[in-house]
C-alpha cells in the first residue's frame, strides 16, 4: 500500500478530530486524487460518544464544504451486507448503511471487491451517474495502492 506518510507529503491525505472539550468523540480520515474524487478513507466514533449523534456531526461538517479540501466527489467504502458472516455482523453492516443514507450519500450501484473485501460506493455526488462514479472509482485505486498490487485476483470493480 501507499503509506499515510507518502500522501501526506503528496498534500493528499488528512485527518479531522472531534472533541468533546479535551476528549477525543471521533475522527476521520480522507485522502483525494487530482481529478476531484476524495475516498473517506476512515470514520470512527469513539465508544463513549457512540448513538449520541457525534458521526452524523462529523459527517455533516465533512459534507458541509467546511473543510476547504480540493475535492468534487466524495466517495465511500461501505461493507457490503451481503457478504456478511453472520447475524451480528450483517445487523452492524446494515446499520452502518442505515447511517449513511441517513447523512445524505447516495447508494450507487459501484461494487468493489478489493484484497477480499466486498464494499458498496456510497457518495455525495448525486448528479453523477454510476457508470462515471465507477470511472472515478478505477482511477483513484492505482493511486492509492500500487499499480502492481491490484491484480485481477485482488481488485474487482462492477456496476450491479
Amino acid at each position: 500500500m501507499i503509506d499515510v506518510q507518502t500522501l501526506l507529503g503528496e498534500n493528499r491525505y488528512a485527518a479531522f478530530g472531534a472533541y468533546d472539550g479535551g476528549a477525543l468523540a471521533a475522527y476521520a480520515f480522507l485522502c483525494w486524487d487530482e481529478h476531484g474524487t476524495a475516498l473517506l478513507d476512515y470514520l470512527a466514533v469513539m465508544e463513549d460518544y457512540r448513538c449520541h449523534g457525534v458521526g452524523s456531526l462529523m459527517m455533516n461538517y465533512l459534507l458541509s464544504g467546511s473543510t476547504a479540501l480540493p475535492w468534487k466527489c466524495l466517495i465511500l467504502e461501505v461493507d457490503d451486507p451481503d457478504f456478511a458472516g453472520d447475524g451480528a455482523e450483517l445487523t452492524i453492516r446494515l446499520r452502518r448503511n442505515a447511517f449513511y443514507h441517513r447523512a445524505g450519500l447516495r447508494e450507487s450501484r459501484v461494487r468493489v471487491q478489493l484484497f477480499g473485501a466486498r464494499y458498496r460506493i456510497f457518495t455525495d455526488a448525486h448528479g453523477l451517474s454510476d457508470e462515471a462514479l465507477l470511472a472515478r472509482v478505477r482511477a483513484m485505486y492505482p493511486q492509492l495502492v500500487p499499480p502492481e498490487k491490484l491484480t485481477r485476483e485482488s481488485w474487482q470493480t462492477e456496476i450491479k
